[in-house]
This record gives structure tokens, C-alpha cells and sequence, in this order.
């Protein structure tokens, strides 16, 4: 999803419309007359609020610049592999038990 509009004027049409798009994928699974969190500047994603009043205060005071993986609104966290790899648990329970059975080998 294009996200340029999040750094342009609030006047701008381009804005105004990333802020439409923006609303109809973050209220798509949202029962009528539901509460998202506002990612204005000034709620910072800590209050609910309805469609009309995110929608007056992303035209009015903005949206969070950093805020460009919408997982509050249900976008999923960017899956690009990391250089840093999890490890899982499994892994960490197989390497534990290999561990103690070569601890436990005496010369």
C-alpha cells in the first residue's frame, strides 16, 4: 500500500485521500459504528476513537511519521528477514539437551 501521502501538507488532496484509503483498510473488520485507535499526533494510538473522529483529527493534526506499519489497524509487521535470526524454542531445547549429554561425557 503507498503510504507517501503520510509525509505530505494535510491540505493536499493526496493527503486528504491516503487518509480515506487509510481509514477503509483500518475499518474493514470493524462492526458499524466501532472504535479504532487514532494514529494522530496527538492520540498516538492510545485512544479509540470512531470513523469521524479519526478522520478530523488525521485532517487536522496529522498523522504519526513513524507510524508506517499499520499493526494496530491489522497490517502485518514487515516479514523481511532480519540479519538477526530468531531462534525458536525448539532449537534452544535441542541445543540445552546436547549440551548436558556432552557435559556429561568424562575423558
Amino acid at each position: 500500500m503507498d503510504k507517501s501521502w503520510m509525509s505530505k501538507q494535510r491540505t493536499d488532496d493526496d493527503y486528504k485521500d491516503g487518509v480515506d484509503q487509510f481509514l477503509a483498510f483500518a475499518f474493514c473488520n470493524v462492526r458499524q459504528g466501532g472504535k479504532i485507535y487514532c494514529p494522530c499526533v496527538q492520540c498516538k494510538n492510545k485512544s479509540t476513537r470512531n470513523y469521524d473522529d479519526v478522520r478530523t483529527h488525521l485532517r487536522c493534526n496529522g498523522i504519526l511519521q513513524g507510524y508506517t506499519t499499520w499493526v494496530r489497524h491489522g497490517e502485518e509487521h514487515d516479514s523481511t528477514p532480519s540479519p538477526f535470526a530468531h531462534i525458536s524454542a525448539m532449537t534452544n531445547n535441542q541445543d540445552a539437551s546436547r549440551h548436558r549429554s556432552t557435559s556429561n561425557v568424562t575423558a
